[in-house]
């Protein structure tokens, strides 16, 4: 299964859910039958897009309550579902694996797990021996080639050095 988006809360009173996307292409939301939440497969009754939030109704949910109980929970299509993705574009489920590299070329490690914090995301980088937390920023992470499963990176002073004692 693969997390294409999160529950914020409920939208008014009948039952709608407010939609955060992890995909910059919200519209995939229009073209999707049916959602997993929490092992549990859900009919989509319509989706609606106000401004660059996604309202999205689903079978079976028709009050504030009963959307209020899927607030903050994960929204999961199966992977053969998987939106294709323009050139150049990448999901975060496909930087785990990638050997992660200094500027210099030193191997900092692999890329074990994907945490998203929010608005923020951060690698998981294994060296067999420990785990560094790397933020996924464009100005750390310069180079992410998924195809080579590398990525390069160039951390501030000090960022490799916090799980030291």
């Amino acid at each position: 299964m693969i997390k294409i988006g999160k529950i914020r809360g409920p939208w008014g009173r009948k039952g709608e859910l407010e939609v955060r996307s992890y995909s910059p292409f919200p519209e995939r939301f229009s073209k999707l039958k049916e959602v997993f939440i929490g092992f549990k497969s859900y009919k989509i009754e319509r989706v609606r897009y106000f401004s660059k939030k996604i309202v999205m109704k689903l079978e079976g949910v028709n009050s504030i309550e009963d959307a209020a109980n899927f607030s903050s929970a994960e929204i999961e299509i199966p992977e053969e579902e998987i939106y294709s993705l323009p050139e150049n574009y990448f999901y975060l489920h496909d930087l785990k694996g990638c050997n992660v590299f200094l500027k210099n070329g030193k191997e900092i490690g692999i890329v074990d797990s994907v945490w998203e914090m929010g608005e923020s995301t951060l690698l998981v980088v294994s060296d067999g021996k420990e785990e560094i937390l790397i933020p996924f920023a464009k100005s750390i992470c310069y180079l992410v080639d998924i195809e080579g499963k590398r990525i390069e990176i160039d951390p501030p002073d000090g960022l490799l050095d916090l799980n030291e004692i």
